[in-house]
């Protein structure tokens, strides 16, 4: 995996935690960061585990976000073990800003229909999947978080950490995928960085002009259609 960038926490910048920063002067076009295949976040039904592409394959593909987010809890039950180990602690614990999260006065108080909906539609999709799909896998030897318990809880959190995240990196008829590093980054509607297809399916953030050392990157959501929708 290959970076120009160096990691560190923000504290001139909006917004909180940590960020990737130029080290040095970089010229437009320059790789800012750059993942191979391997380190994208996803799954692959030619060498998915059978048990999680099964669980996978019950979740409606207008959920796309749903199926990813089945393989992000199948790494964290594995802790260590994952490679993706590190980049899932650095994901935040909660989601509180979340519609999917509120109360429901909270959520009646949105006074937009269609959202409202939306975001009951995917509470009920929570809930009857928690409890028809993963609580009778529990214990299982189907069961592919190796006797983790992934509940309602777990799934919501999932869904929330691919909700602003997830890229169809592939297209629109591959699995999503999330990018460990370069989703640090910030958005912006004048964006000083994109990200591009790299070579053998990998993908890279690539300066759109030059960047001055010690300057923040920013990115719009992506030509790849990132999930913007409220969940």
């Amino acid at each position: 995996m290959a970076a120009a960038m160096r990691i560190r926490r923000q504290v001139a910048a909006p917004g909180r935690g940590q960020s990737p920063r130029s080290p040095q002067d970089l010229p437009a076009g320059a790789r800012l960061i750059e993942l191979p295949r391997r380190c994208l976040l996803t799954y692959d039904p030619s060498d998915c585990d059978p048990g999680l592409l099964a669980l996978i394959g019950q979740v409606p593909e207008e959920l796309w976000g749903g199926r990813l987010a089945l393989a992000l809890l199948a790494h964290r039950a594995a802790g260590p073990s994952s490679p993706f180990a590190p980049y899932i602690a650095q994901l935040p614990r909660g989601f509180p800003g979340v519609p999917m999260f509120f109360s429901r006065e909270a959520l009646e108080a949105i006074d937009y229909p269609p959202v409202v909906e939306q975001v009951k539609k995917r509470c009920r999709w929570l809930h009857r999947f928690s409890t028809d799909a993963l609580a009778p896998l529990a214990g299982t030897a189907a069961d592919p978080f190796g006797g983790v318990r992934v509940d309602i809880n777990s799934l919501g959190w999932g869904l929330a950490a691919v909700t602003s995240r997830a890229f169809r990196v592939r297209g629109p008829s591959q699995p999503a995928s999330l990018l460990p590093l370069i989703d640090m980054a910030n958005h912006s509607f004048e964006p000083n960085a994109e990200v591009l297809p790299a070579e053998d399916g990998g993908v890279a953030m690539v300066a759109k002009r030059q960047l001055r050392v010690c300057e923040w990157p920013w990115w719009p959501s992506g030509r790849w259609g990132q999930w913007a929708g409220v969940t």
